[in-house]
């Protein structure tokens, strides 16, 4: 499969040229070959990104941003990818029978060496509220948990003296609040003062945060996942691969 990737400029500092250019790179392991504004014949044109009609058929199109007008071209396209769910939406409401969505992804030069360190804080309860169960899933899950207070936390607890708060807060990459009963969350706010990131799910009296859904293993173990393992250029290179096949085949049965 020979590809056009139509792009504004691909030596600008333009986040959509260097999108074509990892694409350009790491296509010809997943059997497609692709150029950047060629010439000639090609299987399928991708247009980096849509503000218009395609200028060849077949073609596939990049969805971003709400003014590049999703419901007007969405069927001037054979393909229609969106880089999230809100433009996804906008596609099908467009009449896009099979958009794809296809997360952008991170370079590995903007990769910490070193693991992200998560932090609880506060004493538990006999009931459980304090969501020791997600806790104790996300240490069994791998990641590296550590707790302030008294507990008992399933995790290891670093302090449970006041004075030590501060540092503990200063060791940590994001703060969990992992209760599903909760009227503050202090340690939440005192964190975020130091400048940590928040992951809670919205109860309570919390600032905004990362939002998974309360008291759910798997949506918080989700979050931390996209937080610890970004999405490679080589996972993004092989989804428009398939992207692009499913695309042509969808076409050649239509035929």
């Amino acid at each position: 499969m020979r590809v056009n990737i139509v792009v504004g400029s691909a030596d600008m500092p333009w986040i959509g040229g260097r999108f074509a250019k990892e694409l350009v790179a790491r296509l010809p392991q997943y059997d497609v070959e692709a150029v950047i504004n060629g010439s000639g014949a090609f299987d399928l044109e991708y247009q980096q990104i849509v503000y218009g009609d395609p200028d060849t058929r077949p073609a596939v199109g990049m969805f971003t941003h709400g003014h590049t007008r999703p419901h007007k071209y969405a069927t001037s396209y054979d393909g229609q990818i969106a880089l999230n769910t809100a433009t996804l939406a906008q596609l099908k409401d467009g009449g896009a029978t099979a958009p794809a969505l296809i997360e952008m992804p991170v370079g590995g030069q903007f990769r910490t060496a070193k693991p992200l360190v998560f932090g609880v804080a506060g004493r538990t309860y006999k009931d459980g509220r304090k969501g020791e169960h997600l806790v104790q899933a996300m240490v069994e899950a791998g990641y590296e948990v550590i707790a302030w207070g008294p507990g008992p936390w399933p995790c290891r607890i670093v302090s449970d003296q006041l004075a030590a708060l501060p540092s503990f807060y200063g060791s940590i990459d994001y703060y969990v609040d992992a209760s599903y009963d909760e009227g503050g969350c202090v340690p939440a706010l005192e964190a975020a003062a130091m400048g940590k990131p928040v992951i809670g799910h919205g109860y309570g009296g919390l600032m905004p945060v990362i939002v998974y859904e309360r008291g759910d293993v798997a949506s918080l173990l989700e979050v931390l996942r996209r937080l610890t393992t970004p999405r490679t250029y080589d996972d993004w290179a092989r989804e428009h691969a398939a992207y692009f096949q499913s695309v042509l085949k969808r076409l050649q049965v239509a035929a």
